[in-house]
Formats: C-alpha cells, structure tokens, sequence
C-alpha cells in the first residue's frame, strides 16, 4: 500500500448531497474502487451506508514524490478529486474506517462561522 485515506459514515444527509463532501465507495477489503462528489452508490435502499473520505491522507514517501509526475487523467478532471490521480495510474488507495469526531469541514466561506462558533465553546 502506497496511499492510505481516512473515512467516516455519512451521517448527515447534507453531507450526502454536498458537492464539497467527497463520497467513496470501497471494495471488500478496504481499498478505494470510486469517488464522487455526487451520491454513490446509486441506491434506492433506504438503508444504504454512505461514507465520505476525510482528506486523511498518508503517503509512502515514493508516492508522493512520484505525485506531480503522474499524468491527470478524465475522472481526476471531471471530479476534482485529486486522489484519482493515483487510482487512474494504476496505483490503489487503502481506506480506512476513522471513529466520528466533531469536526467541522472548511469548504466554503459560509462554513467559517461554524468553526469559530465550535472553538469559542471548547475554549
């Protein structure tokens, strides 16, 4: 394993439907099979697990040296999703299960009240 990546269980369903929550789906044992932005799996099971990559990233050190020089190929392009460029050069992404905190994702400048409104309360 070159690439490992964090994931949590989608929880809250504007997670779900955000286009900044990057949406992943995981083979049986653990490595990275697709991304979106979009909802994945396609599921009209109502009991459906969703999980989201966190942005947790640990790379071997050749990895990541190797990075810029991989070419960007289609879904990198049309997801921006910077992790397909390892996927679509051949390169698997082991995903690992990460327990809930309570963390604020920052993707939009809307989101920064939220964050200062959390660290005046845990101060």
């Amino acid at each position: 394993v070159e690439v490992t990546n964090g994931y949590a269980i989608i929880r809250d369903r504007r997670e779900l439907n955000s286009e900044n929550v990057v949406k992943v789906i995981t083979t049986p044992d653990g490595m990275a099979l697709a991304l979106s932005r979009s909802v994945i799996p396609h599921s009209k099971d109502p009991a459906q697990v969703y999980k989201k990559q966190l942005g947790l990233y640990a790379f071997r050190r050749e990895a990541i040296l190797r990075f810029p020089s991989l070419p960007r190929r289609e879904l990198e392009i049309a997801e921006s999703i910077d992790m397909y460029r390892f996927l679509e050069n051949g390169c698997g992404i082991r995903m690992v299960a990460v327990p809930e905190s309570p963390s604020i994702p920052v993707d939009e400048p809307e989101d920064i009240p939220r964050v200062e409104q959390m660290m005046k309360i845990t101060r």
